[in-house]
């Protein structure tokens, strides 16, 4: 294979960039992103002398030119993420709600509301997907949560349930 990047894989190093660039525009010049991608372009072609194939060497390119840009995204985010977490003033923590009062709240709900909330912090895998019917419809959230706290289908449990904790959290907060 030629040293020389053909213009199909400039066309695409060049499109790939712009489509990419809004992930690492705060921090990464549109030039850096193209240089990144010459470079991976030639260090392909270093690495793996034995391929000959023009198209062999351009995918090899795309997917390591398209890992590029997913790393630099998540480094950044990662990066971001950490620094959320060293600012936050854990001082303010005293001030939230104690979970006693959280426990109290949730004690304080019906019966069949308590069953639907401690499923869902104990069990949330139950609460993945949707089984289906005999017929071949898929079971709504309200009759999941029915079946959960083991009354019958007709009552509104959803509506309920976002009732109650809405007046919850304003109690205990």
């Amino acid at each position: 294979m030629a040293m020389e990047m053909d213009e199909g894989a400039r066309r695409w190093m060049y499109k790939t960039a712009r489509k990419h660039y809004w992930r690492v525009s705060a921090w990464y010049e549109f030039d850096d992103l193209i240089q990144d991608g010459y470079f991976w372009y030639y260090s392909r072609v270093k690495k793996y002398p034995h391929i000959t194939e023009p198209r062999h060497m351009m995918r090899m390119f795309q997917i390591r030119y398209l890992q590029h840009i997913h790393e630099l995204s998540n480094k950044k985010t990662k990066a971001v993420a950490e620094v959320h977490v060293e600012t936050v003033d854990f001082s303010l923590i005293e001030s939230l709600p104690a979970q006693a009062a959280i426990e109290r709240a949730i004690a304080d709900a019906l019966v069949h509301l308590r069953r639907i909330i401690s499923a869902i912090i104990d069990k949330p895998e139950q609460l993945r997907g949707y089984p289906k019917r005999e017929c071949g419809t898929r079971e709504t959230p309200n009759e999941r949560y029915c079946r959960i706290a083991g009354i019958p289908v007709g009552n509104d449990v959803v509506q309920q349930l976002k009732d109650y904790l809405q007046g919850s959290v304003s109690l205990a907060v």
